[in-house]
């Protein structure tokens, strides 16, 4: 009987350590994609998104967006970016929009948290090195760029 247990307790360490491996567990649960982000042909590339803290008090987001078209084509049209409240991009984010001053041009979207909204959450954005985004950009024309990217992360 004490080899069977043995032999149990070796298998169930050994299912244990391999969890990581089962295929129907997606590596990455938010299918993010690399920077510069492409949509279409003539549509705007998404090239940087970053979080900012700042003062150790508000996480910050900028983004910067390149179109062929140029600071016409990106002028006065809202962009829109969603900054997820955990790793595994579950639950509703946290909706930022604004436009941009121009293509290449690095861009505030405000405020996603702070100190006094979502103490926790600030905290383990800032104890980050990236952390999760949707965005969805366009340009004047109607051409789209979409996905969910690694943010940044910096002090």
């Amino acid at each position: 009987m004490k080899g069977i247990g043995a032999w149990l307790l070796l298998m169930g360490v050994a299912a244990g350590l391999g969890c990581g491996d089962d295929p129907s567990m997606p590596v990455d649960p938010c299918g993010l994609q690399d920077l510069p982000l492409r949509g279409q042909v003539s549509g705007p590339t998404v090239t940087d998104v970053a979080l900012e803290d700042q003062g150790g008090q508000r996480i910050v987001v900028l983004a910067t967006a390149t179109d062929p078209q140029g600071d016409a084509d990106l002028l006065g049209v809202v962009q829109t970016l969603k900054v997820f409240r955990n790793k595994a991009c579950e639950g509703a984010p946290i909706v930022l929009q604004d436009d941009l001053a121009g293509s290449g041009v690095e861009e505030s979207f405000g405020t996603a948290v702070d100190t006094t909204t979502d103490a926790s959450l600030y905290r383990e954005i800032s104890d980050s090195d990236r952390w999760p985004v949707a965005l969805s950009f366009q340009d004047a024309g109607g051409n789209t760029v979409e996905g969910r990217v690694a943010a940044r992360v910096f002090r």
